[in-house]
């Protein structure tokens, strides 16, 4: 089996973050985007468009990731992303 050259980035990466508590029940989404091309300021604009994040501050996403929780009727949920760039292979 041939290993990626960032299998262990990525691993580590994924698990350096402690487990989220959810209390349930509960629905959670996981959501993960390429945003190459795109600026950090472009990327906070888009993000504070959701609803309860219009005071969120360019500094929450100086590092790699981002935990926001969405509010919806009548339950919420968290969404939870990483950023890390890679590398072209």
């Amino acid at each position: 089996m041939i290993d990626h050259p960032q299998r262990l980035a990525l691993h580590n990466e994924v698990h350096a973050r402690p487990s989220a508590r959810v209390r349930l029940p509960a629905l959670i989404v996981y959501v993960a985007v390429l945003n190459e091309g795109i600026t950090r300021e472009q990327e906070w604009v888009h993000l504070r468009r959701l609803p309860g994040h219009e005071d969120l501050s360019l500094e929450s996403l100086q590092g790699n990731f981002l935990r926001l929780r969405c509010a919806s009727q009548p339950r919420s949920f968290g969404a939870t992303a990483a950023r890390q760039p890679f590398a072209s292979p």
